[in-house]
C-alpha cells in the first residue's frame, strides 16, 4: 500500500496532459486540471472602443470651446467698433449714400435735407431750394433718415473736410457772403464779414455791424 501511494503520479497543474513514463498520454479526463486562466481583451485601433470614444467627446469639446470662443471674439469685435463710432462718422455716411434726414436742431427742425459736408465740429445740410446751413455738432439732437436723394449734390458745399466752423466762417467771409446766422434768441442777416476765436461779424444791410457769440450760434444759413 505504501509502494502504491509512493509511485501515483502527480496531478500536473494548467490541465496539461499526463504522460506515463513510456510516453502515451493519459485518456481525457483523468487527472485534476485547474481552471485556465482568463485572456484579457485587446482593442484594435481600428473599433470604437472606450478609449476611442472618450479621444472623439474630447475633441468634439474642444471643438465646442473653439467656436464658443470665435463666436465671443467675432462679439468682441463688433461690439468695441460700434463702441468707436462717432456722430461725425455717421454723418458722414449720410451724406456718401444722399440719404434724405430730418434734422432737429435747438431752433427746430430741418425737414427733408441731405448732408452735404461734415466737418470737425459742424455739419453742412442743403434743402430742396439750395440753401446750405451749417450747423454746430452741439447744436444737432437728431438726424433721422426719411429717405433718399434723387441725385448727387450740384451745387454748395459737398464732402468731408478738416475745417473747424470758425475756419469754414473765416473762407465764407473772405469772400462777403451773405448769410443769415441764427442763434436761439435772434436771427441776423447780411453780408459775413469776419470771423474771431468766438465772435462773427456780419454787416447788415442798413450798414451796422452785428456781433453774434459763435457759442451762441445754432445754424449758419449760406444763400446759394
Amino acid at each position: 500500500m505504501v509502494r502504491q501511494a509512493y509511485c501515483r503520479e502527480p496531478v500536473l497543474p494548467w490541465g496539461f496532459a499526463r504522460r506515463h513514463s513510456h510516453g502515451a498520454s493519459l485518456p481525457p479526463g483523468a487527472g485534476t486540471a485547474l481552471p485556465s486562466r482568463p485572456v484579457a481583451e485587446m482593442t484594435d485601433d481600428s473599433t470604437d472602443g472606450p478609449t476611442d470614444q472618450a479621444l472623439w467627446d474630447l475633441l468634439d469639446a474642444e471643438r465646442h470651446r473653439a467656436q464658443v470662443e470665435d463666436r465671443r471674439r467675432r462679439r468682441n469685435r463688433r461690439q468695441q467698433a460700434d463702441e468707436s463710432v462717432s456722430f461725425a462718422e455717421v454723418l458722414g455716411a449720410l451724406a456718401a449714400h444722399g440719404t434724405v434726414v430730418d434734422v432737429a436742431t435747438a431752433t427746430g427742425t430741418l425737414a427733408a435735407v441731405v448732408v452735404c459736408e461734415v466737418g470737425r465740429d459742424y455739419v453742412a445740410v442743403r434743402s430742396g431750394d439750395g440753401l446750405v446751413r451749417l450747423v454746430p455738432f452741439p447744436a444737432v439732437a437728431s438726424a433721422a433718415a426719411v429717405g433718399r436723394a434723387r441725385s448727387g449734390p450740384s451745387t454748395g458745399l459737398v464732402g468731408p473736410t478738416p475745417l473747424h466752423l470758425a475756419e469754414r466762417l473765416r473762407e465764407l467771409a473772405g469772400w462777403r457772403t451773405s448769410v443769415q446766422v441764427t442763434t436761439a434768441w435772434s436771427v441776423v442777416s447780411g453780408q459775413l464779414r469776419r470771423v474771431g476765436a468766438d465772435v462773427i461779424v456780419v454787416e447788415q444791410a442798413d450798414g451796422g455791424d452785428a456781433f453774434v457769440a459763435l457759442p451762441a450760434v445754432v445754424e449758419v444759413g449760406v444763400e446759394p
